[in-house]
């Protein structure tokens, strides 16, 4: 019916957008790994499943949380303001990315996520014809991500001797951003009608990181 149509339209929709695995086979998408879990007495679901099983306990727990903070003080010739923001942010995931009762793939990511801004401004009094704002920015960021992979078939898909606890694979990064910037703005009534803005802005920011990638237990290091 029409009815039943939109349901499964709706459905696939909101899924795919959310979970690959709904359409697919998920991380068993190539022949040796479902051969490996064949072997080992697991079934991997049919594409628009709802039913998955796992060998291990998934995990999300996210931590995100901030603070901010406003200080104004009015002088008679002009207002300063202090704008400061800090940001935290902690996610772990576990993850059995076979989603079968045989443990053939899990991912592993932890972030330590910081960032911080700090803002001043120095504007002149309001309703006069000679109005102007200044301001220095701060802002510093850092993001060490730990995101590894566990392999356990690895060793026989490439021909290898069988190695205990393989294989991890390591693909864990760090990332920094700094930036700077200096603005201002002026405005000037010339008539009631007409007036004149000139204003600019420097910036200066700079990115740095480097990603550590080691495949434990297979040709190591990798």
């Amino acid at each position: 019916t029409s009815r039943d149509h939109e349901r499964r339209r709706l459905n696939r929709a909101d899924d795919a957008a959310t979970l690959w695995l709904y359409k697919g086979p998920g991380a068993a998408n190539n022949p040796y790994l479902r051969a490996y879990i064949a072997e080992r007495g697991g079934a991997r679901p049919l594409p628009y499943s709802r039913d998955i099983e796992s060998d291990v306990e998934n995990i999300n727990k996210p931590e995100i949380w901030g603070l901010s903070a406003k200080v104004t003080l009015d002088l008679d010739f002009m207002t300063v303001r202090s704008l400061t923001a800090y940001r935290r942010t902690r996610p772990y995931n576990f993850n059995d990315l076979d989603i079968t009762s045989v443990h053939a793939t899990t991912q592993l990511r932890v972030e330590d996520h910081d960032q911080w801004s700090h803002e001043f401004q120095f504007s002149s009094p309001g309703n006069r014809d000679l109005e102007w704002i200044f301001g220095l920015y701060y802002f510093q960021e850092k993001n060490n991500v730990r995101n590894e992979y566990d392999f356990p078939f690895v060793d026989g898909m490439l021909g290898l001797p069988p190695v205990p606890d393989c294989c991890l694979l390591k693909l864990n990064g760090t990332a920094k951003t700094k930036a700077y910037a200096a603005f201002g703005e002026v405005n000037y009534d010339l008539t009631d009608t007409l007036n004149v803005v000139l204003g600019g802005r420097y910036s200066s920011e700079k990115r740095s990181g480097g990603n550590a990638v080691e495949f434990v237990n297979v040709l190591n290091p990798f």
